[in-house]
């Protein structure tokens, strides 16, 4: 097989795109919900069970990002010259390390969402509109209401709402 084919195939499969940052065709977002409560409600439920796997799938993934986001934010232009994978990676360890925090303050205990409201406002990006500084209002255990923090900016899109980072901004 020639070499020109063999890139012709590895492109067809999708399996260049990805591996080099470009943007490619957008993807549906998994796991999106319907609306930013529902998104925050499944956070809190996840968060009461400990379930990081299931926090993590709420969230934007990589490939997500890659071929979503990233071709829209400023960072992207040539003329930045910021690699997607150090903005990815950054932004991954970052939002792990305030995932961890969370969850030592808030797992395991109930939080029932009553209200998610945005310190600022949005940025439509086209494609998805970014809100950020996502506050919740949730009722405890005791039945104390309260404002919470428990991840940073919402993205949402056609298919419907994720987080975009546990990283509280």
């Amino acid at each position: 097989m020639s070499a020109r084919l063999l890139v012709a195939v590895i492109a067809g499969l999708g399996l260049i795109l990805p591996a080099c940052g470009s943007s490619g065709q957008a993807i549906p977002f998994a796991n999106a919900f319907p609306t930013k409560e529902a998104a925050a409600t499944a956070v809190t439920e996840a968060l009461w069970q400990r379930n990081v796997p299931l926090l993590e799938s709420i969230a934007v993934t990589e490939q997500e990002f890659r071929r979503n986001v990233w071709p829209r934010l400023p960072a992207s232009r040539p003329e930045v010259n910021m690699p997607v994978d150090y903005l990815w990676n950054d932004t991954r360890t970052k939002s792990l390390g305030h995932l961890a925090e969370t969850l030592a303050e808030y797992g395991g205990q109930r939080l029932q969402v009553q209200e998610v409201t945005f310190g600022d406002s949005p940025t439509d990006y086209d494609a998805f509109t970014m809100h950020p500084k996502t506050q919740l209002r949730v009722r405890d255990e005791t039945g104390t209401v309260k404002e919470v923090r428990l991840f940073g900016s919402m993205i949402e899109t056609p298919d419907g709402w994720k987080v975009y980072s546990y990283i509280v901004d």
